[in-house]
């Protein structure tokens, strides 16, 4: 992989608790440049 083609941002792996309560487990992403995300769901 040359570094041109090397994400801007790369996570693997992560997992978040809110207290006790699981939000999310083993999430993984990748951003590339000129990549835009979005991320919808209930706040």
């Amino acid at each position: 992989m040359s570094e041109s083609d090397a994400p801007l941002l790369l996570a693997e792996g992560l997992t978040k608790y809110y207290g006790r309560q699981l939000g999310c487990r083993d999430v993984s992403f990748s951003f590339y440049e000129g990549e835009v995300l979005a991320v919808v769901g209930e706040s």
